[in-house]
């Protein structure tokens, strides 16, 4: 039997759990968060995540953001706990360094595979402690010097990519896009398992179509950067329930790459145990460059010293740790290089005066790339380096389409009380923070005409003595052209490969693959536009989806001078 007090009881317990719902829900985020006072895209962005999941859902993010840093500013909020910086001041606190260097989203997890993190996927001290494993052989010093590196660039450029390109005679142009891809592919696979072991896409043109069918089907654009990243259980969830979300034969294909990588690692440690038991020189191009560096790291934290590592035998654990990192920087250049080079290559198609000085500036260094059939000659890593022109091609390319559809989130750090993003003072822990490098790379402030392509941008005439490229060039001739010193505002504000420790860690590779090709390229060839009704231009995205087609004709020029 009910009391007479029990309705009072009753009524202020209801009082006060609906006083809390409005405080916590409402009355904070509006008011007193430390988001408050940063303006909103949407007025449902202050009290609801619900807003920018949906535009997420319509793939309408992106458009959103852009246009609510052109009205609201370089600081905008997405949600209770959720902003975007468009500010060199609000990157480098989240993407810098030290204690300005914030984790990445726990969506990273996404990337996990063989049932183990690698560094990508990694957050905290595991990201560090898994990239100074590998960064030895990332860093320019070594991909510049190895023997091994130089024998498989050889072999994919001279042996692959510039005889198609001499056989390439169709007036209709040859589709660049599967070819920059598979330079890419074919070059990383050595990197990681060596050359005998590695993919050939160039010349495979039926193997290349069947591995990117099979790729669409593991790796979905579409529904990678929401769906399977967010959302990872419920969309699998839903799945079997019936409801189409992913592609038929998703799970099939992620196995099936799953099982070609580790089939890789064990080729690979079948043929290093071989090169330690026989201790004999390895042939160039041989060497599994990226293998040895994870088997080398895991062997250390196993106990295992230099002079036994002849002796150290992975078990199944460590073989799926080895197959899961060399995996996911073969998944990273696939959805990047190819579709970010074409761009580079696209311009420069576009533009036959910058074409032609180029040529002139790679014909200028003492051992030119001239190819022939019974010549190779090759130069030398410093000699392209020190081309101003040539590193400042690849600089506006990369400005202007290497541009992921995702924010790059990183989140407030957990151990300390509170973060500052620039301004934004006293962000509690777990806040969600990203950045759009192509909002960042068009701010009129700091580029001039930021929708243009113009390489000059890059390039001081006026300064003298040693400057930086800002990729990795150190430049000492006398010429009045020089690339503009790093720190410049421009430089500042490159944000091509993300920043801080968690930046790409084969940015250095990356932009050597690019000079070499560029050097093969316009050393040997005139290109020109043969059809791009199918490429946006500046306009898209670099994704998994690669739908892309851009058809460029290439010219043959005699031993490599200009016709």
């Amino acid at each position: 039997m009910e009391t007479p007090i029990s309705h009072p009881f009753a009524l202020t317990g209801i009082t006060l759990l609906i006083s809390a719902f409005v405080y916590k829900f409402i009355i904070y985020p509006i008011f007193l968060s430390p988001l408050s006072k940063i303006p909103a895209a949407h007025p449902l962005a202050k009290v609801t995540s619900l807003w920018m999941q949906y535009q997420r859902w319509r793939h309408r993010d992106f458009d959103v953001i852009r246009d609510a840093f052109a009205r609201k500013g370089p600081y905008v909020r997405l949600g209770p706990n959720e902003m975007v910086v468009n500010s060199i001041e609000g990157i480098q606190s989240a993407y810098g360094v030290g204690q300005h260097n914030f984790d990445k989203h726990w969506s990273y997890e996404y990337f996990i595979t063989h049932g183990t993190k690698n560094m990508f996927s990694s957050i905290g001290k595991d990201h560090g402690f898994r990239r100074r494993r590998i960064a030895g052989v990332y860093a320019k010093s070594f991909v510049q010097s190895s023997p091994h590196v130089r024998a498989i660039l050889t072999s994919v450029l001279c042996e692959r990519m510039l005889p198609l390109f001499t056989q390439s005679s169709n007036p209709a142009g040859l589709d660049l896009v599967p070819v920059l891809q598979s330079y890419a592919l074919d070059f990383m696979s050595s990197f990681m398992f060596g050359l005998s072991r590695g993919l050939n896409f160039i010349r495979d043109e039926k193997a290349r179509e069947y591995w990117f069918e099979e790729y669409n089907r593991a790796y979905p654009a579409k529904d990678m950067f929401w769906l399977l990243e967010v959302y990872p259980a419920c969309t699998r969830f839903l799945c079997r329930l019936g409801f189409p979300l992913l592609p038929k034969g998703h799970d099939e294909a992620h196995d099936m790459f799953e099982k070609w990588a580790l089939g890789k690692i064990q080729e690979s440690e079948q043929a290093l145990n071989v090169q330690l038991q026989e201790k004999n020189d390895t042939s160039p191009g041989e060497l599994p460059i990226l293998y040895n560096a994870v088997r080398t790291g895991i062997a250390k934290d196993a106990g295992i010293r230099d002079t036994e590592m002849g002796e150290f035998t992975p078990d199944h654990k460590q073989l799926c740790e080895l197959a899961s990192e060399c995996y996911d920087h073969l998944i990273a250049t696939r959805d990047t290089f190819g579709t970010s080079f074409t761009y580079v290559i696209y311009e420069i198609s576009r533009h036959q005066d910058a074409q032609d000085e180029l040529r002139r500036e790679l014909l200028s260094i003492e051992n030119p790339f001239v190819y022939t059939e019974t010549s190779r000659s090759m130069p030398e890593p410093a000699a392209l380096e020190r081309l101003p022109f040539l590193n400042a091609v690849i600089k506006e390319g990369l400005r202007l389409r290497n541009n992921t559809p995702g924010s790059d989130p990183r989140v407030t750090p957990t151990h300390r009380a509170t973060s500052s993003v620039g301004p934004v003072e006293n962000l509690p822990p777990g806040v969600r923070v990203g950045a759009y490098a192509w909002c960042i790379h068009r701010n009129p402030d700091v580029f001039s005409n930021p929708t243009q392509w113009d390489p000059s941008r890059w390039i001081d005439t006026h300064s003298r003595g040693g400057v930086d490229s800002g990729i990795g060039s150190e430049v000492s001739s006398d010429s009045d052209r020089r690339p503009k010193e790093k720190g410049s505002k421009p430089d500042k504000w490159f944000f091509a490969f993300s920043g801080g420790s968690r930046g790409c860690v084969g940015q250095q590779t990356a932009v050597e693959l690019m000079r070499y090709a560029l050097a093969a390229m316009y050393t040997n060839f005139k290109t020109t536009i043969a059809d791009e009704s199918q490429y946006p231009g500046d306009k898209g995205f670099v994704s998994g989806e690669c739908t892309e087609k851009l058809f460029v004709r290439f010219e043959r020029l005699d031993n490599g001078a200009a016709t």
